[in-house]
């Protein structure tokens, strides 16, 4: 018997669409960002996000600012990456389940903070425009597919 309730009938079905396959590239572009793509030029020893993290995963000055920052080398960038994978899986679906993949949102916020906290200089473009980019695009998925939600109602 097929349930007439809109939440009933909501929590069943997964539903992969245009805004998952957008949704999917966008996570796709922070993670990659993140962890594959060079940070500096090749001519640094140390490339990579994995490479120098530890060289910013704690603050001396206690301040809250600096803790914000210096908690995504330890802490964020692991969350940030679960929020990448979980938030193609929850895009499309309907109420409070779709704010999962508003997190990748936060996640690359908290990457541009955490960059331009450290003042890292002579990196390339892809520790700030990596994570402006595909937050961007994911924002894009959740508007349409809350739009092609609203259209179904």
């Amino acid at each position: 018997m097929q349930s007439t309730h809109p939440q009933l009938s909501s929590r069943r079905s997964w539903s992969f669409g245009g805004p998952t396959v957008l949704c999917a590239v966008g996570s796709a572009v922070v993670v990659v960002c993140l962890y594959f793509l060079a940070w500096w030029p090749s001519d640094f020893e140390e490339t990579r996000f994995l490479d120098v993290r530890s060289d910013f995963t704690s603050s001396d000055s206690g301040n809250w600012f600096d803790v914000f920052w210096t908690s995504f080398y330890s802490v964020g960038h692991v969350l940030t990456l679960a929020a990448a994978i979980l938030a193609p899986l929850f895009v499309e679906r309907r109420g409070r389940a779709q704010l999962v993949s508003g997190l990748v949102v936060l996640g690359a916020i908290w990457q541009v903070v955490a960059v331009k906290g450290a003042t890292l200089i002579n990196t390339t473009a892809v520790p700030l425009a990596g994570p402006i980019v595909g937050g961007l695009v994911v924002l894009a998925a959740i508007v349409w597919s809350r739009a092609k939600n609203a259209a179904d109602a």
